[in-house]
């Protein structure tokens, strides 16, 4: 897969993640997604400005926030090392330097977040060669502290508690059952429309990196419900997609592509996906057993 195309998959559901993680502080903070640090090309996955001095942020990945807070976001797969620190420290720099006025964005005032799954060894070690001070603040949220350096925070969200950091933790391809569950009846209980749009981009990547798990999720029938219910905007969207395609097209094989589609995405029975795609049941086993596999899976 395209890096680009990674970026977008795990970038977003990310930035929706935090905004839920700070949910209580919400309209106390201003959150500004690939933040375009100049007119060149240089932007930062997250920045979290604190609209007054005088908010207290309760949740943990909040503690260290300052003024301006820029994020930077690891998708699983991805190295956090030395060079991204240096990266991020640049921006940093540059955002400082940026300002509306001379020395508007004090030094004191921004602090960095890296957020990534898994533990980065290599660049605490770098900063311990170096004399930061590197310091587990609460589970998952490690404190990186030198005298002169803007405060550093390294979210190691596989350790974060899952109760606490349902969103963040929810950003993997390693999710449990349980993990899955808490995460559905979580979404169940929001209300504001805002935090379930956010939810809505967590949950569609959760579902689509743990298939497997998702799919167990449907031999429940309350779960399920819940679920389809949660998904439903999205799954309108797929079955409307697939109608759109076969209906253009007006082939067989794009019909029993499309009903192949809807049934594995939406979970819809074969004869319902063949009664809304217009194609019977008898027609789409004679197609689908009379062309080769090759045939059926190049339209997809």
């Amino acid at each position: 897969m395209e890096q680009s195309e990674i970026r977008k998959q795990w970038h977003g559901p990310f930035c929706s993640a935090v905004r839920l993680e700070l949910v209580e502080n919400k309209n106390d903070v201003d959150f500004q997604k690939e933040y375009q640090l100049s007119s060149k090309p240089l932007q930062i996955d997250l920045l979290v400005i604190r609209k007054t001095e005088d908010i207290s942020i309760n949740n943990e990945i909040g503690k260290l926030f300052r003024g301006h807070n820029l994020m930077e976001y690891k998708s699983p797969g991805d190295s956090l090392n030395v060079d991204t620190y240096f990266k991020v420290l640049g921006y940093a720099c540059f955002y400082k330097s940026n300002g509306p006025s001379v020395d508007s964005i004090k030094e004191d005032d921004i602090t960095l977040s890296f957020v990534r799954e898994g533990y980065p060894r290599e660049l605490f070690r770098y900063f311990r060669e170096r004399n930061f001070t590197v310091e587990q603040r609460y589970p998952g949220i490690y404190y990186v502290t030198r005298d002169g350096f803007f405060p550093i925070q390294v979210i190691v969200s596989k350790e974060l508690d899952k109760e606490l950091h349902i969103w963040l933790t929810s950003l993997t391809r390693n999710m449990k059952g349980a993990a899955a569950e808490m995460l559905v009846y979580r979404i169940g209980n929001l209300t504001d429309k805002d935090d379930l749009i956010n939810a809505s981009a967590v949950l569609n990547l959760a579902s689509e990196a743990n298939r497997k798990v998702f799919n167990d999720i449907k031999e429940d029938g309350t779960m399920f419900e819940e679920l389809r219910k949660l998904m439903q905007p999205e799954l309108d969207a797929e079955l409307n997609a697939a109608v759109d395609a076969a209906v253009a097209s007006n082939t067989d094989i794009v019909k029993v592509q499309a009903v192949d589609n809807v049934v594995k995405k939406l979970g819809v029975s074969l004869m319902e996906a063949c009664e809304v795609l217009g194609i019977t049941i008898e027609k789409y086993e004679e197609i689908k057993a009379g062309t080769p596999q090759n045939e059926l899976t190049k339209t997809e």
